[in-house]
């Protein structure tokens, strides 16, 4: 993260903007040498302080590189978004598809995404059948 560009540009651009005008103000005033110092740290300690607090209040997501695979972990909606990248949505090693609160939580990524996209008795066999009948599955 430190050695990202990226990382440098957003560190020193708003802070760099506002210890600008904050000294740019503040310099209009005579003060002695130790009130220089005093104004000037607290002045850049405020502007890093409400920058890393802006900073980390407003990630996205973050990205990583494991094995030369490319994972994008982000905030959000995972079933609402556009792209046609996979998405890893952990199951039991049974593939248990009832959303009762025993087995599977509503609450639980795995328990949103059956009963989103499978909300019915109907919608719910077709997995259990799709499940049953993998090759994969059966030979484990």
């Amino acid at each position: 993260m430190i050695k990202e560009k990226y990382f440098w540009q957003n560190v020193l651009t708003i802070p760099g903007i506002l210890f600008t005008l904050a000294t740019g103000f503040l310099s209009f005033f005579d003060w002695d040498k130790k009130e220089y110092l005093f104004y000037g740290l607290f002045i850049a300690s405020v502007c890093l302080i409400l920058y890393f607090l802006y900073r980390y209040s407003t990630i996205k997501g973050t990205n990583l590189i494991l094995n030369d695979s490319n994972f994008e972990i982000t905030i959000g909606d995972i079933f609402n978004q556009e792209d046609d990248d996979f998405k890893v949505i952990a199951f039991n090693e049974y593939f248990d598809t009832k959303v009762d609160g025993n087995i599977i939580s509503p609450k639980s990524l795995n328990g949103q995404y059956i009963t989103k996209f499978y909300p019915n008795e109907k919608k719910l066999k077709e997995l259990d059948d799709r499940i049953a009948d993998d090759d994969k599955l059966k030979k484990r």
